[in-house]
């Protein structure tokens, strides 16, 4: 699955704030620990982050993605209505169109 420009656009933000966390977390363990000491439930708990993170990101991306077919649908019913209103008044126009000709022609006679 290819991902959008746009998806990837919007989720930056997310992604940048994930790193940003994931860095501080780094940095305080090197601080707390000597190099080559970290240990598999670190490892477990940022994995666990990273997951969360990922699952947020496709719950946003599916959120979008209904949004859009959302505004897609209420575009194709305006689109309709509109062809709706459009012919409405071509028949309106018509009809006051006769109707002043009519007016006229029994004025002339």
């Amino acid at each position: 699955m290819a991902i959008g420009w746009t998806l990837l656009m919007n989720s930056a933000p997310l992604i940048v704030e994930g790193a940003r966390e994931l860095m501080k977390t780094i940095n305080k363990k090197k601080e707390q620990k000597p190099e080559g000491q970290t240990k598999i439930t670190d490892l477990h708990t940022k994995m666990s982050s990273l997951e969360k993170r990922f699952n947020e990101m496709l719950n946003y991306d599916e959120s979008q993605s209904t949004l859009i077919e959302k505004l897609a649908e209420q575009n194709s019913q305006m689109l309709l209505e509109m062809k709706r209103l459009r012919g409405l008044v071509i028949t309106a126009l018509s009809i006051a169109g006769i109707s002043i000709i009519i007016s006229i022609a029994l004025n002339v006679f």
